[in-house]
């Protein structure tokens, strides 16, 4: 069951159908992920390539809806604008527990590690996730894979 967490977000572009808290919550994790493997040499341009040219492994995909979530994802787009305000984040347990133990490595509060990572989140987060997502993966071993093949 995923964990209630209430934070207060800012971001500078939105998805449209895409809920806003799990783009905070992709973002968030998007920037940690890229933060464990960045002493690879590993960029950010590099991600975005990968998730561009990423094709589905259709037949490696334990569930369809994988997929169909992953084209969802890239579905609607960017649209510009801002959001700012308090969200209630439900990040799966497993996360929850990575980004608690990250914040208390970085000696802050968990509030406040959120908000350092999502200043530091890729902007392309949301293609990252659909690249994972379509080849059957977490973000952060799609991430992982990308660092090991560079």
């Amino acid at each position: 069951m995923p964990a209630r967490l209430v934070v207060a977000v800012a971001l500078e572009q939105v998805w449209p159908g895409v809920p806003t808290a799990l783009q905070v919550v992709i973002a968030i994790e998007a920037a940690h992920a890229f933060e464990r493997v960045s002493a690879t040499g590993l960029t950010c341009a590099a991600l975005d390539r990968a998730a561009e040219l990423a094709e589905p492994a259709r037949a490696l995909i334990p569930r369809p809806a994988l997929l169909g979530y992953s084209e969802q994802l890239l579905g609607g787009g960017e649209r510009p604008g801002p959001y700012a305000g308090e969200l209630e984040l439900l990040p799966p347990s497993r996360l929850l527990g990575a980004w608690r133990l990250a914040a208390f490595d970085a000696a802050l509060e968990l509030e406040q590690w959120i908000t350092v990572m999502l200043g530091r989140a890729p902007a392309g987060s949301l293609r990252w996730e659909a690249a994972a997502a379509a080849r059957g993966l977490t973000l952060t071993e799609w991430v992982a894979l990308q660092a090991l093949a560079a």
